[in-house]
């Protein structure tokens, strides 16, 4: 994957500018409104800052049983700026008189910003797709919940060694040929282990699999019981393991680690050991969109495009 088409280093360093700022106030509880990589940096808030009351939305409207209490900001987050969902949400908070920021790119939603004066910040065209501009996202998302902290972190990060990332996510990649990702991950790095199966479903056009521990280990572990079914013989499991898991989480990998030896299971695991649970996180966004990228050389399809989703969005227009 060539730099180019992710940007890792401006990614990083972009400082997020948001327009009518004066009309933006504190808040105690933020509600995240938008679909796919639009979203996703919300789950990375959830695991940077546990503490931080967010709540994700990813449906029409707004949540039925929220209340404008005047502590609550909804966030409306739109990468092109013309998603349907999206869009519902932002009308209906307004009907509502909720207060708002609009992040996105361009599209409907940034003039119907623009034209009510709320609060937005509108992303730089660095990269095509919201899910190769998440880190954009997640600095945008850190400027309107006022996370100072957060966002000088990730500046820090841009001199993560990309390539480093690059060469771990081809190897990945070599290694899922003609396999179906299974991704584990603990329910704090759940943000990163969908990233990597939403980047596997749009870059590279393959299925993929996503789940935490330890639910996972109180049901699909079972799957591992029937290695004859041709199902369960195509899955590759990848465990997701960060220095900061509860150790009670980290003892169910080992366990599940054991087991995948002991039937002859081929696996990956991915163990972070960086100080700082950010600098990890976004080193695996790096490398889960680097592996994706190489999936998609290899099964020949076209990375930078979403024909089905995209011809889904224009017949619901039409109708």
């Amino acid at each position: 994957m060539n730099n180019d088409e992710f940007r890792f280093k401006e990614q990083c360093e972009y400082v997020p500018v948001i327009e009518n700022k004066e009309k933006l106030g504190n808040y105690t509880r933020f509600v995240v409104m938008g679909m796919g990589g639009s979203n996703i940096a919300a789950e990375f808030i959830k695991a940077v800052d546990p503490l931080c009351d967010i709540t994700i939305h990813r449906d029409y409207g707004v949540p039925f049983y929220l209340k404008n209490d005047g502590n609550t900001l909804i966030v409306i987050s739109s990468y092109s700026g013309n998603t349907e969902e999206t869009l519902d949400a932002y009308r209906v908070a307004r009907e509502k008189e909720f207060p708002i920021v609009v992040i996105t790119q361009g599209g409907e939603l940034l003039s119907w910003a623009q034209e009510d004066y709320v609060p937005y910040i509108a992303l730089p065209h660095i990269v095509d797709h919201p899910r190769m501009a998440v880190i954009l996202s997640l600095k945008a998302l850190c400027a309107c919940i006022k996370n100072t902290k957060a966002l000088e972190e990730i500046k820090k990060c841009g001199t993560i060694d990309f390539k480093a990332c690059e060469f771990k996510g081809r190897e990945l990649a070599e290694l899922l040929r003609d396999k179906v990702p299974l991704i584990w991950s603990s329910l704090r790095s759940k943000g990163i282990g969908y990233f990597w199966k939403i980047q596997c479903n749009e870059t590279a056009k393959i299925p993929a699999f996503s789940n935490v521990l330890p639910e996972a280990t109180h049901n699909e572990i079972e799957q591992w019981d029937n290695q004859k079914n041709h199902l369960v013989q195509d899955m590759y499991p990848i465990m997701l393991i960060d220095v900061h898991d509860d150790p009670r989480i980290v003892k169910r990998f080992e366990i599940v680690k054991a087991l995948y030896e002991e039937h002859n299971i081929t696996f990956s695991l991915i163990e972070t050991k960086e100080n700082e649970f950010l600098s990890s996180l976004i080193g695996l966004i790096a490398v889960g969109s680097c592996m994706a990228w190489n999936l998609g050389e290899y099964y020949a399809v076209d990375q930078r495009r979403v024909p089905l989703i995209e011809n889904l969005k224009q017949q619901l227009k039409e109708k």
